[in-house]
């Protein structure tokens, strides 16, 4: 737990840095509001740090060290804006002992939630092993013909490896998603602080209701499938779906709140402003999955259609994403020999390259409707038939129906009370909810991959009613009821007493004290050698995980033609398959 602490807090200094620093270059004042700038630097900083690390890996091995020299020169560059300093300076002055308080509850709280063993398959499967040989080798060309898996591109992990550092062994915890629910739990903190203000805007009980939805069901899931307590990038993405939705709101809000001058940027300021935002955001979400995807057209339109000098935009819009995509592209090249593996679009004849048949195991086993195929005998289409097996396997595919269905009555009532300036933003928002839900259950239908865009349209409507409704009732009731204002002052309070109890009562109390320094040992797997082409691999024994295992460990049948590229540089000069 003091692991987790000390590097939550240098993080939440870093991001904060970082995201100050683009902020002070774009030029609005849609984010001046003291909570709204402190989330939305985190944000940002989070995204630029997975990026800038993805890219660093096809340099250098992303060991700690590397980090923090990384860390330490993107900080370094954001200090040296004067604007930053000043920025920086105003956010401590706003510091009181009450936020410190609350922050402390929900940080121990969330460490004591997240440094429990990790038991999510998939980390045991691939997600621990692509870490490792980021942190050991960096980008290694060919990684994907040891484990097609370490073919997936996820800066995600790129985020995590130095944060994993070899010291540890196998007391190794969900940091970087622990990070993620501690930023969840802070914002919706700071959105419910607004309420209570009476300053709440529609974007504020987004986030707070978005937030607080997706906050329970990751803790529902903790006792029976806890994805939170692993390094699943779906995590993160669910959360930047929320966080972009939130920033398309802000941006589009016609009320600003300006504290402070507003640049002189010159020409820039009418094409970098803050609407470049989302689209930052939806960048570093694709770069961490693939499933993000649905995010980029939406941003794009966004911040295109948001103002004028159309063509400039456009061009800004494309040099931006074009920037944040490449380190991605470059890893998947190196990896796999495909940009966007699984996919077989634009995939390089390299030595590397991962051979067609795993590439197309390896797509269908994320993109599943075909084990619904079956026989048909009726006369109904196929694709029906195989949409009925899909509906009728389990609740979780009819909460997506569900919730799919619900969000077009509630997309038709959030446009028809909502005034005309509001419009814009509520509308790329409903956008970004549909594109995403049509793109998951088309591709890869699984509730976790999409469960940010299935939850936006209900949000936002949620929010939309809670700020024409509740606002007008909370200025009633404090007219009416003795001490109401009082009480309802407290909420904060209670919310971060409330989620620290179910948080360490979910942590499982009893085992605390032997993670009060550490995260909890991994779970045990045996292994065996197996030499293949002068290389020492190792398989799990009666199991498919390798855990932290040593390098290069993988539980497929190693391919007779995988040699060394590079037999002077070991294992970081990656691996080839032998010409015939």
């Amino acid at each position: 737990m003091l692991y987790f602490i000390l590097v939550w807090l240098g993080l939440l200094v870093t991001c904060s840095i970082l995201g100050r620093g683009l902020l002070a270059v774009l030029s609005s004042y849609d984010f001046d509001d003291t909570g709204d700038r402190f989330i939305a630097s985190n944000w940002i900083g989070v995204v630029v740090l997975c990026v800038v690390l993805l890219a660093t890996s096809s340099i250098l091995p992303l060991s700690s060290w590397v980090g923090f020299f990384v860390c330490a020169a993107l900080i370094a560059a954001a200090l040296s804006m004067p604007r930053v300093r000043v920025d920086l300076a105003n956010a401590i002055a706003s510091v009181n002992f009450r936020s410190i308080a609350i922050f402390a509850v929900l940080t121990v709280a969330v460490a004591a939630l997240a440094s429990q063993q990790i038991w999510w398959f998939d980390t045991g499967l691939y997600h621990l092993g692509s870490i490792q040989w980021l942190s050991e080798f960096g980008a290694v060309p060919g990684v994907a013909l040891v484990n097609p898996k370490f073919g997936f591109v996820s800066s995600w992990f790129a985020f995590a490896a130095p944060l994993t550092p070899e010291f540890l062994g196998d007391r190794v915890g969900a940091i970087s998603n622990g990070f993620i629910f501690l930023l969840a739990a802070v914002q919706a903190t700071i959105a419910l602080g607004k309420i209570v203000a009476g300053r709440a805007r529609v974007p504020d009980w987004f986030l707070l209701i978005f937030f607080a939805i997706a906050i329970s069901i990751y803790l529902v899931s903790v006792p029976a499938s806890p994805i939170l307590i692993s390094f699943s990038a779906d995590v993160a993405v669910t959360s930047l779906v929320g966080m972009t939705g939130w920033a398309i709101l802000v941006t589009s809000s016609t009320q600003k709140l300006p504290t402070s001058p507003e640049p002189d940027t010159g020409s820039r300021a009418t094409v970098l402003d803050a609407r470049l935002v989302p689209l930052i955001l939806a960048c570093g979400a694709v770069t961490i999955k693939l499933t993000a995807l649905p995010l980029l057209p939406v941003t794009v339109g966004f911040y295109v259609l948001s103002g004028k000098m159309k063509l400039r935009r456009i061009g800004w819009a494309i040099a931006l994403t074009v920037v944040l995509l490449a380190p991605m592209f470059l890893y998947g090249i190196l990896a796999s020999g495909c940009p966007l593996f699984p996919s077989e679009l634009f995939c390089l004849d390299v030595p590397w390259r991962a051979s067609e048949q795993r590439t197309e195991v390896t797509a269908n086993e994320v993109r599943f409707w075909w084990q619904y195929a079956q026989d048909n005998q009726s006369i109904l289409p196929d694709f029906l038939i195989v949409f009925w097996a899909w509906l009728m396997e389990s609740k979780k595919s009819q909460l997506m129906v569900v919730l799919l269905a619900i969000s077009f009555p509630m997309s038709w009532r959030i446009l028809k009370t909502s005034k005309f300036v509001q419009l814009s933003g509520k509308i790329a928002a409903i956008a970004l909810g549909f594109l995403g839900m049509a793109f998951i259950l088309t591709q890869s239908p699984l509730i976790r991959f999409g469960l940010g865009y299935f939850l936006t349209i209900p949000a936002l409507w949620s929010a939309n009613w809670a700020r024409r409704n509740l606002n007008p009732l909370k200025v009633r009731l404090e007219n009416r009821v003795p001490l109401f204002e009082v009480l309802f002052g407290k909420a904060i309070v209670v919310f971060a007493i409330l989620f620290a109890l179910c948080a360490i009562a979910l942590a499982k109390p009893g085992n605390i004290p032997n993670r009060l320094l550490l995260p909890a040992r991994l779970p045990n797997v045996e292994l065996e050698n197996e030499p293949a082409n002068g290389i020492e691999f190792l398989h799990p024994i009666d199991s498919i995980q390798c855990w932290r295992a040593e390098l290069p460990c993988t539980h497929f049948s190693i391919d007779p033609d995988i040699t060394l590229r590079k037999p002077e540089s070991g294992l970081g000069g990656g691996f080839i398959i032998k010409d015939e």
